[in-house]
Protein backbone atom coordinates (compact mmCIF):
# COMPACT_ATOMS: atom_id res chain seq x y z
CA UNK A 1 0.00 0.00 0.00
CA UNK A 2 1.21 3.49 -0.77
CA UNK A 3 2.37 5.66 2.12
CA UNK A 4 2.56 8.94 0.22
CA UNK A 5 0.26 11.61 1.63
CA UNK A 6 -2.50 12.95 -0.66
CA UNK A 7 -1.79 16.31 -2.15
CA UNK A 8 -3.68 19.34 -0.88
CA UNK A 9 -7.14 19.79 -2.47
CA UNK A 10 -6.17 23.24 -3.69
CA UNK A 11 -3.36 21.92 -5.84
CA UNK A 12 -5.67 21.20 -8.78
CA UNK A 13 -2.76 21.47 -11.23
CA UNK A 14 -1.23 18.40 -9.59
CA UNK A 15 -4.39 16.36 -10.14
CA UNK A 16 -4.84 16.51 -13.89
CA UNK A 17 -6.03 12.89 -14.20
CA UNK A 18 -8.54 13.45 -11.40
CA UNK A 19 -9.95 16.50 -13.21
CA UNK A 20 -10.19 14.52 -16.45
CA UNK A 21 -12.00 11.76 -14.56
CA UNK A 22 -14.53 14.23 -13.13
CA UNK A 23 -15.19 15.60 -16.62
CA UNK A 24 -15.63 12.11 -18.07
CA UNK A 25 -17.95 11.11 -15.24
CA UNK A 26 -20.11 14.19 -15.77
CA UNK A 27 -20.63 13.10 -19.38
CA UNK A 28 -21.45 9.51 -18.36
CA UNK A 29 -18.20 8.01 -19.67
CA UNK A 30 -17.66 5.68 -16.72
CA UNK A 31 -14.86 3.57 -18.22
CA UNK A 32 -12.86 6.68 -19.12
CA UNK A 33 -13.51 8.17 -15.67
CA UNK A 34 -12.35 4.98 -13.93
CA UNK A 35 -9.17 4.89 -16.00
CA UNK A 36 -8.33 8.51 -15.16
CA UNK A 37 -9.04 8.07 -11.44
CA UNK A 38 -6.77 5.01 -11.35
CA UNK A 39 -3.99 6.98 -13.04
CA UNK A 40 -4.39 9.72 -10.44
CA UNK A 41 -4.28 7.18 -7.63
CA UNK A 42 -1.09 5.68 -9.08
CA UNK A 43 0.51 9.16 -9.24
CA UNK A 44 -0.63 10.87 -6.03
CA UNK A 45 -2.92 8.48 -4.11
CA UNK A 46 -5.38 11.38 -4.01
CA UNK A 47 -8.25 10.57 -1.66
CA UNK A 48 -10.86 12.28 -3.84
CA UNK A 49 -9.83 10.04 -6.73
CA UNK A 50 -10.53 7.01 -4.52
CA UNK A 51 -13.89 8.53 -3.58
CA UNK A 52 -15.01 9.25 -7.12
CA UNK A 53 -13.76 5.88 -8.32
CA UNK A 54 -15.96 4.36 -5.63
CA UNK A 55 -18.98 6.26 -6.93
CA UNK A 56 -18.36 4.96 -10.46
CA UNK A 57 -18.02 1.39 -9.20
CA UNK A 58 -21.25 1.73 -7.23
CA UNK A 59 -23.08 2.92 -10.34
CA UNK A 60 -21.86 -0.24 -12.05
CA UNK A 61 -23.05 -2.30 -9.06
CA UNK A 62 -19.52 -3.47 -8.35
CA UNK A 63 -20.24 -3.08 -4.67
CA UNK A 64 -17.32 -5.00 -3.16
CA UNK A 65 -14.81 -2.93 -5.14
CA UNK A 66 -16.63 0.29 -4.29
CA UNK A 67 -16.56 -0.50 -0.57
CA UNK A 68 -12.78 -0.98 -0.76
CA UNK A 69 -12.36 2.44 -2.36
CA UNK A 70 -14.48 4.20 0.25
CA UNK A 71 -12.59 2.48 3.04
CA UNK A 72 -9.35 3.73 1.47
CA UNK A 73 -10.78 7.24 1.59
CA UNK A 74 -11.54 6.81 5.28
CA UNK A 75 -8.00 5.56 5.94
CA UNK A 76 -6.57 8.70 4.35
CA UNK A 77 -9.21 11.16 5.56
CA UNK A 78 -10.98 9.78 8.67
CA UNK A 79 -13.17 12.89 8.93
CA UNK A 80 -14.43 12.69 5.34
CA UNK A 81 -18.05 12.00 6.22
CA UNK A 82 -19.28 11.65 2.63
CA UNK A 83 -17.40 8.35 2.33
CA UNK A 84 -19.39 6.99 5.28
CA UNK A 85 -22.61 8.26 3.70
CA UNK A 86 -21.82 6.44 0.47
CA UNK A 87 -20.93 3.25 2.35
CA UNK A 88 -24.36 3.46 3.91
CA UNK A 89 -25.96 3.69 0.47
CA UNK A 90 -24.19 0.54 -0.66
CA UNK A 91 -25.06 -1.39 2.50
CA UNK A 92 -28.75 -0.47 1.98
CA UNK A 93 -28.53 -1.80 -1.57
CA UNK A 94 -27.08 -5.02 -0.13
CA UNK A 95 -29.82 -5.07 2.54
CA UNK A 96 -27.16 -4.97 5.25
CA UNK A 97 -29.15 -2.48 7.27
CA UNK A 98 -27.18 -2.76 10.52
CA UNK A 99 -23.98 -1.83 8.68
CA UNK A 100 -25.79 0.98 6.87
CA UNK A 101 -27.03 2.41 10.16
CA UNK A 102 -23.50 2.35 11.59
CA UNK A 103 -22.09 4.07 8.50
CA UNK A 104 -24.74 6.79 8.47
CA UNK A 105 -24.41 7.33 12.22
CA UNK A 106 -20.68 7.87 11.81
CA UNK A 107 -21.29 10.35 8.98
CA UNK A 108 -23.69 12.27 11.23
CA UNK A 109 -21.15 12.34 14.06
CA UNK A 110 -18.66 13.94 11.68
CA UNK A 111 -21.14 16.47 10.28
CA UNK A 112 -24.26 17.14 12.32
CA UNK A 113 -25.52 19.91 10.03
CA UNK A 114 -25.93 17.98 6.79
CA UNK A 115 -29.51 16.61 6.47
CA UNK A 116 -28.59 14.07 3.76
CA UNK A 117 -27.01 11.34 5.95
CA UNK A 118 -29.69 11.98 8.60
CA UNK A 119 -32.44 11.39 6.03
CA UNK A 120 -30.58 8.33 4.73
CA UNK A 121 -30.34 7.00 8.29
CA UNK A 122 -34.11 7.36 8.52
CA UNK A 123 -34.51 5.35 5.34
CA UNK A 124 -32.24 2.59 6.70
CA UNK A 125 -34.32 2.46 9.90
CA UNK A 126 -37.49 2.38 7.78
CA UNK A 127 -36.27 -0.53 5.65
CA UNK A 128 -35.24 -2.46 8.78
CA UNK A 129 -38.67 -1.98 10.36
CA UNK A 130 -37.56 0.48 13.06
CA UNK A 131 -40.29 2.98 12.27
CA UNK A 132 -40.08 5.17 15.40
CA UNK A 133 -36.37 5.75 14.85
CA UNK A 134 -37.02 6.37 11.17
CA UNK A 135 -39.63 9.03 11.94
CA UNK A 136 -37.30 10.71 14.44
CA UNK A 137 -34.48 10.83 11.88
CA UNK A 138 -36.72 12.26 9.14
CA UNK A 139 -38.05 14.93 11.53
CA UNK A 140 -34.50 15.85 12.53
CA UNK A 141 -33.54 16.25 8.87
CA UNK A 142 -36.56 18.51 8.34
CA UNK A 143 -35.58 20.59 11.37
CA UNK A 144 -32.26 21.30 9.66
CA UNK A 145 -33.78 21.71 6.17
CA UNK A 146 -37.58 22.21 6.16
CA UNK A 147 -37.71 21.95 2.35
CA UNK A 148 -35.59 18.80 2.10
CA UNK A 149 -37.43 16.87 -0.61
CA UNK A 150 -36.33 13.34 0.35
CA UNK A 151 -37.15 13.85 4.02
CA UNK A 152 -40.62 15.20 3.21
CA UNK A 153 -41.25 12.38 0.76
CA UNK A 154 -39.89 9.52 2.87
CA UNK A 155 -41.58 10.65 6.08
CA UNK A 156 -44.89 11.19 4.28
CA UNK A 157 -44.66 7.78 2.63
CA UNK A 158 -43.87 6.05 5.93
CA UNK A 159 -46.74 7.73 7.81
CA UNK A 160 -49.17 6.74 5.06
CA UNK A 161 -48.04 3.20 4.27
CA UNK A 162 -47.81 2.19 7.92
CA UNK A 163 -51.16 3.80 8.73
CA UNK A 164 -49.62 6.08 11.36
CA UNK A 165 -51.13 9.35 10.09
CA UNK A 166 -52.45 9.57 6.55
CA UNK A 167 -53.44 13.23 6.99
CA UNK A 168 -49.97 14.33 8.11
CA UNK A 169 -48.37 12.19 5.43
CA UNK A 170 -50.44 13.86 2.73
CA UNK A 171 -49.59 17.33 4.04
CA UNK A 172 -45.88 16.52 3.86
CA UNK A 173 -46.21 15.10 0.35
CA UNK A 174 -48.26 18.08 -0.83
CA UNK A 175 -45.46 20.35 0.40
CA UNK A 176 -42.98 18.16 -1.47
CA UNK A 177 -45.11 18.46 -4.62
CA UNK A 178 -44.99 22.26 -4.39
CA UNK A 179 -41.19 22.00 -4.33
CA UNK A 180 -40.95 19.42 -7.14
CA UNK A 181 -44.25 19.25 -9.07
CA UNK A 182 -43.07 16.54 -11.48
CA UNK A 183 -41.16 14.25 -9.14
CA UNK A 184 -42.54 10.76 -9.90
CA UNK A 185 -41.83 9.45 -6.41
CA UNK A 186 -43.76 12.29 -4.76
CA UNK A 187 -46.69 11.81 -7.16
CA UNK A 188 -46.74 8.05 -6.61
CA UNK A 189 -46.71 8.47 -2.82
CA UNK A 190 -49.53 11.01 -3.07
CA UNK A 191 -51.50 8.49 -5.11
CA UNK A 192 -51.15 5.92 -2.33
CA UNK A 193 -52.23 8.50 0.25
CA UNK A 194 -55.32 9.50 -1.71
CA UNK A 195 -56.23 5.84 -2.16
CA UNK A 196 -55.97 5.33 1.62
CA UNK A 197 -58.52 8.14 2.00
CA UNK A 198 -60.83 6.53 -0.54
CA UNK A 199 -60.24 9.28 -3.12
CA UNK A 200 -59.83 6.83 -5.98
CA UNK A 201 -60.16 9.31 -8.85
CA UNK A 202 -57.31 11.46 -7.51
CA UNK A 203 -55.25 8.38 -6.70
CA UNK A 204 -55.58 7.10 -10.27
CA UNK A 205 -54.77 10.53 -11.71
CA UNK A 206 -51.57 10.90 -9.71
CA UNK A 207 -50.54 7.28 -10.26
CA UNK A 208 -50.91 7.62 -14.02
CA UNK A 209 -48.86 10.81 -14.03
CA UNK A 210 -46.19 9.18 -11.84
CA UNK A 211 -46.01 6.20 -14.19
CA UNK A 212 -45.64 8.55 -17.16
CA UNK A 213 -42.66 10.29 -15.53
CA UNK A 214 -41.09 7.33 -13.73
CA UNK A 215 -39.14 5.71 -16.60
CA UNK A 216 -36.91 3.25 -14.67
CA UNK A 217 -37.56 4.64 -11.17
CA UNK A 218 -38.26 1.43 -9.24
CA UNK A 219 -39.59 3.10 -6.10
CA UNK A 220 -42.19 5.16 -7.98
CA UNK A 221 -43.27 2.16 -10.05
CA UNK A 222 -43.67 0.00 -6.96
CA UNK A 223 -46.01 2.62 -5.47
CA UNK A 224 -47.93 2.79 -8.76
CA UNK A 225 -48.35 -0.98 -8.61
CA UNK A 226 -49.76 -0.63 -5.08
CA UNK A 227 -52.38 1.82 -6.34
CA UNK A 228 -53.08 -0.27 -9.42
CA UNK A 229 -53.64 -3.40 -7.35
CA UNK A 230 -55.62 -1.86 -4.50
CA UNK A 231 -57.73 0.44 -6.66
CA UNK A 232 -58.56 -2.31 -9.11
CA UNK A 233 -59.45 -4.78 -6.37
CA UNK A 234 -61.54 -2.12 -4.67
CA UNK A 235 -63.37 -1.41 -7.91
CA UNK A 236 -64.04 -5.10 -8.46
CA UNK A 237 -65.43 -5.45 -4.94
CA UNK A 238 -67.60 -2.38 -5.38
CA UNK A 239 -69.27 -3.50 -8.60
CA UNK A 240 -69.22 -7.21 -7.68
CA UNK A 241 -67.28 -8.29 -10.70
CA UNK A 242 -68.93 -5.90 -13.18
CA UNK A 243 -66.72 -3.46 -15.05
CA UNK A 244 -67.39 0.26 -15.18
CA UNK A 245 -68.37 1.57 -18.60
CA UNK A 246 -65.05 3.09 -19.63
CA UNK A 247 -64.17 0.77 -22.44
CA UNK A 248 -62.00 -1.60 -20.39
CA UNK A 249 -62.29 -5.32 -20.80
CA UNK A 250 -62.92 -7.52 -17.80
CA UNK A 251 -59.69 -7.87 -15.81
CA UNK A 252 -57.91 -5.04 -17.68
CA UNK A 253 -55.80 -2.67 -15.58
CA UNK A 254 -56.61 1.08 -15.69
CA UNK A 255 -52.86 1.70 -16.02
CA UNK A 256 -51.70 1.42 -19.67
CA UNK A 257 -48.51 -0.44 -20.37
CA UNK A 258 -48.10 -1.85 -16.89
CA UNK A 259 -44.96 -1.32 -14.81
CA UNK A 260 -41.43 -2.65 -14.94
CA UNK A 261 -38.52 -2.96 -12.60
CA UNK A 262 -35.61 -0.59 -12.91
CA UNK A 263 -32.65 0.94 -11.11
CA UNK A 264 -33.31 1.72 -7.43
CA UNK A 265 -33.12 5.28 -6.25
CA UNK A 266 -30.12 6.60 -4.39
CA UNK A 267 -28.83 9.83 -2.87
CA UNK A 268 -25.32 10.40 -4.02
CA UNK A 269 -22.82 13.19 -3.65
CA UNK A 270 -20.04 13.38 -6.25
CA UNK A 271 -17.23 15.88 -6.24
Amino acid sequence: MRTQKPKAPGDSDLHAHYELGVLAQEFGRCRKASAEYKKEIARTDYYKAHYNLGTVLEQQRRYAEAIKEFKKVIQRRPAFYLAYNYLGLIYVELKQYADAIKAYSRAIQLNKRDPIPICNLGLAYDKSGQYRKAIAAFRKALTLAPRHLDALKDLGDLLICEGISVMEGLKLLQKAKRIAPDDPEVLACLAVGYLKQGRQAQATKFALRAQELAHNNRFALERVRMVERDAFLGERRKVKGLEKSRGRKRGQSPFPGGCFRGRPRGRKVVW
